[in-house]
């Protein structure tokens, strides 16, 4: 009885502390109730612990959260546990330890096919075991990618169809700005159970490639002259649409603006305004038809036909419009593409 009425004092002192510190405007509301379960507390107020004299009791981490088959969303210095399963028979476990995030984080995993900008190029010899990428993302409160972790989260796949003999299996993860899989060291395969378990510091798409000597990178999918992977019309003329994005032989990723290209600089960027957005292959000669726009100024490219308001016909070469003074000059440039642009555009060059 007296043991009772001793946690409860406690309970109730510690109670009326935190209260007052939330009247100050230190502490939310809802941080109380996080701030009480960290002093080991559960909801229902009981102390948390074993019990008996010298029981482990109280201070520490937020518990352990446990998920599955839906969203898992963790606060600062919470652990957890997020378990998907798929029809196919495969699962993915997202182990995330205490103090991996800055602030309330959600992750999730889904399935993903291959597609003509992440398959495996012919050349390579590289096989997809089961033919499947696992997208694994993460986004904060207010809705954006978070790519980077400050600890190592551990991923386990279980793959039904996990060969038997490992040689040459790797782990491997999409670079998006490189176009190409790059593998990720220190993976564990296990036939037995299926499981291929592997520690990353960032996520994005993963899959397990079979390929010989295990390389680095794997290259995707070639580009095929003349072609633009995925899209095209009835009569067959390319079409690609405002938005899109589309990637030449540089592996450089743009977004078409009407008829310009916009360069995506970084990753970040990349995953905070397309994430999950098809990355279109194209030949050069189709991306020298964008002109480039970088801080809102069009940067057209060598062998550009300009055209002003005078219909003087200009080439750009080497930043420089050089007149065009007669139709055998303009013969030479027969298959570059003309931009009507005004003499403000003009006089950039």
């Amino acid at each position: 009885m007296k043991k009772s009425f001793s946690w409860k004092k406690t309970l109730l002192k510690g109670f009326f502390v935190l209260l007052a510190i939330i009247i100050s405007g230190q502490l939310g509301s809802g941080e109380f109730f996080g701030a009480k379960i960290a002093f080991g507390y559960g909801a229902n107020g009981v102390p948390g612990g074993s019990g008996g004299a010298g029981g482990g009791g109280g201070f520490g981490i937020p518990e352990p959260l446990t998920t599955n088959n839906s969203t898992m969303t963790v606060g600062v210095n919470q652990p957890g546990s997020l378990n998907q399963t798929f029809g196919d028979g495969s699962e993915v476990k997202v182990a995330v330890p205490a103090g991996s995030v800055s602030g309330s984080t959600s992750f999730q995993v889904t399935q993903g096919q291959m597609t003509e900008a992440n398959t495996p190029a012919n050349t390579t010899g590289a096989i997809m075991v089961g033919g499947q990428i696992f997208n694994i993302n993460a986004i904060d409160s207010n809705n954006n990618g978070v790519r980077d972790f400050s600890q190592s989260l551990t991923i386990t796949i279980t793959m039904p169809n996990l060969p038997a003999d490992t040689t040459d299996l790797g782990v491997y993860y999409f670079n998006d700005l490189a176009g190409q899989w790059q593998l990720v060291p220190g993976a564990t395969f296990d036939p037995a159970s299926g499981k291929v378990t592997f520690t990353v510091n960032h996520l994005t798409k993963f899959a397990v490639l079979k390929v010989t000597g295990t390389p680095i990178t794997v290259a995707a999918a070639p580009i095929v002259p003349g072609k633009v992977l995925g899209v095209s019309t009835m009569d067959g003329t390319q079409t690609i649409a405002n938005g899109s994005l589309i990637r030449g032989t540089n592996h450089k990723i743009y977004v078409v603006s009407g008829s310009n290209k916009v360069h995506i600089r970084s990753l970040a960027e990349l995953v905070k305004k397309y994430r999950g957005k098809k990355i279109i292959s194209v030949t050069d000669e189709i991306l020298a038809t964008y002109a480039e726009k970088v801080n809102g100024v069009i940067k057209y490219a060598n062998g550009t036909l300009l055209r002003g308001a005078d219909k003087k016909i200009y080439v750009v070469q080497n930043g420089v419009k050089i007149h065009i003074k007669n139709l055998t000059e303009l013969a030479q440039y027969k298959s570059s593409k003309m931009h009507q642009v005004s003499n403000a555009v003009l006089a950039q060059y």
